[in-house]
């Protein structure tokens, strides 16, 4: 038998229209509907988000950490959800978290720490690679410099292109033109290590206060801000 689980605030109404089947959102999260949405868990294993007409939306969390509304959607445990506008009178949690809170495990966040650790490792092994690739392009781009000029006073020491002043501008102004022709080919190095960090930054967030999360936190598996663990 599939369970379905109601979110919203207003514990008393909540509880006297849908009995235990609920998920009990904080008073203080007013753009949050009574009821709000409805959790739905399958027997084969599916779970479906259902927005129940709720004034402020229901949203979920993308790869890209953005939020989108969305009326009904099938989701995964892992899926991070927002009942209500951004800001601090919305309510977000991951979707299995509802589910915790159902069968009794209010306070345990085991599972989204657990979880949270598998993303870090994926993301800190992302940023490794992506240091590993800046810094050889940099030895590239340095050699190239040093390179070209050894070619250069090789030239010259060779007689190649004779004594005119217009072979000797040519070479100069190719040797000159080189390292940044080759700086041009790896200029979005940076960019995409900036991008990687953010990223990072903005999904590897506490599961209850949703702030970030430092190293030590995620190694530890707790929030030493809202103590969540």
């Amino acid at each position: 038998m599939a369970i379905e689980i109601f979110i919203g605030r207003n514990e008393q109404m909540m509880r006297q229209t849908f009995g235990n089947n609920v998920y009990i959102v904080p008073e203080d999260c007013s753009t949050v509907s009574s009821p709000h949405a409805k959790l739905t868990i399958h027997n084969n294993g599916v779970w479906q988000l259902e927005d129940l007409n709720s004034k402020n939306g229901t949203y979920v969390r993308n790869a890209e950490g953005e939020y989108e509304r969305v009326f009904n959607v099938q989701i995964t445990p892992d899926t991070i959800i927002r009942f209500g506008v951004a800001g601090h009178m919305s309510h977000s949690c991951w979707a299995c978290h509802i589910k915790s809170w159902y069968e009794g495990n209010k306070d345990s966040y085991f599972y989204e720490f657990d979880r949270i650790q598998q993303l870090a490792a994926k993301y800190n092994e992302a940023v490794a690679k992506q240091e590993a690739i800046n810094e050889k392009h940099n030895w590239i781009a340095t050699f190239s410099s040093a390179g070209g000029m050894v070619v250069f006073i090789g030239m010259m020491a060779c007689g190649i292109g004779g004594d005119s002043s217009v072979w000797m501008i040519g070479r100069l102004m190719i040797m000159s033109a080189l390292p940044p022709l080759v700086k041009a080919c790896f200029s979005k190095d940076g960019k995409k290590l900036k991008a990687l960090r953010m990223k990072r930054a903005a999904l590897l967030t506490c599961p209850k206060c949703f702030m970030p999360l430092t190293d030590i936190e995620i190694e530890n598996r707790k929030c030493n801000k809202c103590k969540a663990k």
